[in-house]
């Protein structure tokens, strides 16, 4: 038996659903950051050998802009306000 966990009578675990809210929570916290990250990323490294392969990372966002309107309006304000 882990020592973080208890078990109860059954045998099994206690405390699972607070590790996948865990996950959910990370998982959301990332996709947040990934989607942010962009015009940061872009400002700094624009110009360097780091400028391809940030293409490839963030192309999903880059259809997402290409194909769906109100992200690419929020793009379009989140790239203005970085001053890229």
């Amino acid at each position: 038996m882990e020592a973080s966990g208890q078990t109860n009578e059954q045998g099994t675990e206690r405390g699972g659903g607070f590790g996948l809210f865990r996950w959910v929570l990370g998982l959301g916290l990332a996709l947040v950051l990934y989607v942010l990250s962009v015009a940061p990323a872009v400002k700094l490294c624009t110009g360097t050998s780091l400028a391809g392969p940030l293409t490839v990372f963030y192309l999903p966002l880059r259809v997402l802009h290409d194909r769906v309107p109100f992200v690419s309006r929020f793009y379009d304000w989140y790239f203005h306000l970085w001053g890229v």
